[in-house]
């Protein structure tokens, strides 16, 4: 697939993490004479943020969480421009406008802009030490706080706002430093939006065990310190104080809109695009967190990461005159908290006429196994959660997003090393 132009194309991107690495390979892999230049507000290159907590907890170095190798861009010819945001978009003139002044004209443009942090909105919350967990700012300046003496106030502990998971990646992270992490939650349960209650009660026992406490149904209305030392502590909604040279706030995503209004594109909840992910505006498209995607008769933003390489392959490729429809939009959700190794495929709850099957409870007494899938009234998977093993999540995604029936492997659903191949064969999955 070659780009059928007579001058080269000049193919801008906004946004340099998942959604615009993989859209910058794609258009080259397409077309080898394109002009590509990536914008990005960061002064450092792409770079894995679920790898944040871990950079926090001393357990990689930033050039570990770098997304490519340091020759990526100049092998591709692509013009990185570290620390250049972008003021205004022009779908007329087919140009942006750069800080600093100045604008670049384009022939596509892609807009990765991803998701920004939800804000704290209280009494107190621009004090130095209250952070979101987004960056590699974010992640310094909870460095820096751990790290000062505390000559007054109770030291080493910390607030951390949000039962999500990248809330208790940074809670994990926070306790490995030796803080005394206190977690406040607005909903009744952590992983609210992420898992189901066995789920979340299983690990909850495991911080707790743990020494970190968790506060359900609680909120933050204010936070106390001065402009010089920052930060001192944070006040409930039930009016208890909370010593915190950290408060760092974790209470989700919402996807950066702000150029896409701006420039008049039609935006819901995210930026709305079509099944190949262009906008109305013609030559423009949208990958990632920032993108409102079609599924089936509704739309849906995805803010998983796998989510927005696939967008950004599939935009990249269409940039370059290929017809590509977008991947389905599959939530998903791994990781290991406190030890606990989880999967979540799709919905974690079961909705009117859905079923639930269900083996293991997470006791030692099941080998710390827990699985559970969901099957609508048509016995089709919805979604899944795993406990334990979770190396069958991948098939269950690729069963979601494919529409695979899968009445033929029903039996071996339930087992704990479900594998593709023991599916075809028609055989038992392997617990070995």
């Amino acid at each position: 697939m070659t780009a059928m132009t007579a001058t080269a194309l000049r193919y801008v991107i906004i946004g340099n993490s998942a959604a615009g690495v993989s859209a910058a390979e794609a258009i080259r892999e397409a077309d080898p004479r394109g002009e590509i230049t990536i914008l990005s507000d960061e002064d450092r290159p792409a770079y894995s943020r679920i790898f944040l907590p871990d950079l926090i907890a001393g357990k990689i170095d930033f050039g570990r969480m770098t997304m490519r190798r340091p020759d990526f861009y100049s092998r591709l010819g692509v013009d990185l421009r570290l620390g250049q945001a972008v003021t205004r978009v022009d779908v007329r003139e087919r140009r942006v406008e750069l800080a600093g002044g100045g604008s670049l004209g384009y022939d596509r443009l892609l807009l990765a802009t991803g998701a920004l942090p939800a804000s704290l909105d209280v009494p107190g919350s621009d004090l130095f030490g209250v952070t979101g967990l987004h960056s590699y700012k974010d992640a310094m300046v909870i460095l820096e706080r751990t790290r000062r003496a505390d000559g007054d106030g109770e030291p080493g502990q910390a607030v951390v706002i949000g039962g999500g998971p990248v809330s208790l990646k940074t809670a994990e992270a926070l306790y490995k430093l030796g803080q005394k992490v206190t977690m406040v939650v607005s909903s009744r349960a952590i992983l609210s939006r992420a898992a189901d209650a066995k789920v979340a009660g299983l690990l909850a026992r495991r911080m707790e065990e743990a020494g970190v406490r968790i506060l359900t149904g609680r909120n933050v209305t204010a936070v106390q310190g001065d402009r010089e030392r920052g930060v001192r502590s944070a006040i409930l909604d039930n009016g208890e104080t909370v010593q915190a040279s950290v408060v760092a706030v974790g209470k989700g995503v919402r996807p950066n809109l702000s150029l896409a209004a701006a420039a008049g594109l039609k935006c819901g909840r995210g930026i709305l695009v079509d099944a190949r992910l262009e906008t109305e505006a013609p030559g423009v498209y949208a990958a990632g967190d920032v993108a409102e995607t079609p599924v089936g008769e509704r739309t849906a933003v995805n803010t998983m990461w796998p989510n927005a390489v696939a967008q950004g392959r599939t935009a990249g490729h269409n940039m370059t005159g290929a017809a590509e429809v977008s991947p389905v939009s599959i939530r998903s959700n791994a990781g290991t908290f406190f030890g606990l190794t989880l999967a979540t495929v799709g919905q974690t709850e079961a909705g009117p006429g859905q079923t639930e099957v269900v083996r293991g409870d997470g006791s030692p007494a099941s080998g710390g196994q827990y699985r559970k899938v969901i099957l609508d009234e048509k016995g089709t998977l919805v979604g899944a959660v795993l406990v334990g093993r979770v190396d069958s999540a991948g098939f269950l995604r690729w069963c979601l997003s494919e529409g695979q029936p899968v009445d033929g492997f029903r039996p071996h659903l339930m087992d704990y090393g479900l594998r593709y191949s023991a599916v075809l064969a028609q055989a038992p999955g392997r617990d070995d």
